[in-house]
């Protein structure tokens, strides 16, 4: 059997999250904060967020959202734009979305090389389908899809192509031909599949006059 370590935070973690697991919430919650007290930026970030985690799984958004800002107070390069860009989904769901605008443009400002790609295309979704439908705004949701496309984030970059393909499919289909089949030539796992589909959809609505998918 392995021994519960108190000084090792993946330890502590792996204690935590069995207590989760287990129900024990507030007993999982003080192991959290004994690790955020600890006085180790590096581990309190990380227990910061996995705490938010376990919180806002529970329903706890307002303990989730503290936990969140916690950890974007601690500036921890690596792990502060991660807790800020799940900060967003928290400030979504409870229809603050401009501070959620607010929040992902510090994501993006921090250039994380994870983070910044996966804020730009939430930002994009965010303005493309998630505001009220008088606040949408296409034209920033496509400048948004662009730039997070010309990171080459390998997740993130296929993901917004297909985005960006259907907000072009209406009034420019051979550019979003184009897109679709670069989506198609990434091979990712997700939005590869898509993509063939749509251009296939694309090219029968347009008598096939707009490129040929794989």
């Amino acid at each position: 059997m392995t021994l519960f370590r108190r000084n090792d935070p993946t330890a502590m973690f792996q204690r935590a999250h069995d207590l989760w697991g287990r129900g024990k919430i507030s007993r999982a919650t003080a192991i959290y904060r004994r690790v955020i007290d600890s006085g180790d930026p590096d581990a309190a970030a990380e227990a910061g967020i996995k705490l938010a985690i376990m919180l806002k799984h529970e329903g706890d958004l307002t303990g989730a959202e503290n936990a969140y800002r916690a950890v974007m107070d601690l500036d921890v390069p690596e792990r502060a734009p991660v807790a800020a860009f799940l900060l967003t989904g928290v400030l979504q769901a409870t229809g603050r979305y401009r501070e959620a605008i607010s929040v992902y443009k510090r994501v993006i400002a921090s250039n994380h090389e994870d983070m910044a790609p996966k804020a730009l295309l939430a930002l994009a979704e965010l303005f493309r389908y998630d505001l009220p439908p008088d606040e949408r705004n296409l034209k920033r949701a496509a400048g948004l899809l662009q730039r997070a496309i010309d990171t080459g984030h390998p997740d993130t970059t296929p993901k917004a192509m297909v985005s960006l393909a259907e907000l072009r499919a209406t009034d420019n289909p051979k550019a979003a031909a184009t897109l679709y089949q670069r989506a198609i030539n990434s091979e990712h796992a997700e939005a590869a599949p898509v993509a063939r589909q749509q251009l296939r959809e694309l090219r029968v609505r347009c008598n096939k006059d707009v490129g040929h998918g794989s």
